[in-house]
């Protein structure tokens, strides 16, 4: 079930507006799909704006770790788990920046709880895909 969370209604069609520019390679738009499709199990959020979302956090996630997602297949099981991990707190970080009270502790605690239940989700389809 997806849960619905206030967010700046600006800030995101912002996003929105910004993702739809991109020009991504297949990787990352791969990356990007199965991360949102996840997320929206969860989180009732206009899959754009997801994406968007997502996008930030990737290009955030590499300029800080000095990887690429691309390259991610290529890391050992424990860092891919520990990578994953970080970008999902990483979005979950930025979608708390946008709650139009991000002094609501009610809705911090639903991202909390949606978040972990999204990298279950996204470490169940990994070892799906592995089999």
């Amino acid at each position: 079930m997806a849960h619905a969370i206030s967010l700046n209604k600006q800030a995101l069609e912002h996003i929105q507006k910004d993702y739809v520019k991109l020009i991504l390679n297949p990787i990352q738009l791969n990356f990007i799909q199965i991360f949102s499709n996840r997320l929206c199990e969860f989180l009732d959020i206009p899959i754009l704006a997801i994406r968007g979302i997502i996008w930030q956090t990737l290009r955030e996630w590499q300029f800080r770790t000095d990887n690429v997602v691309s390259e991610m297949g290529n890391f050992s099981p424990r860092d891919r788990l520990l990578s994953a991990k970080e970008i999902f707190n990483i979005a979950k970080r930025r979608i708390k920046e946008i709650l139009t009270d991000p002094n609501k502790q009610s809705e911090i605690d639903m991202l909390d709880i949606i978040f972990e239940r999204s990298f279950r989700s996204y470490m169940n389809y990994l070892q799906t895909i592995k089999q």
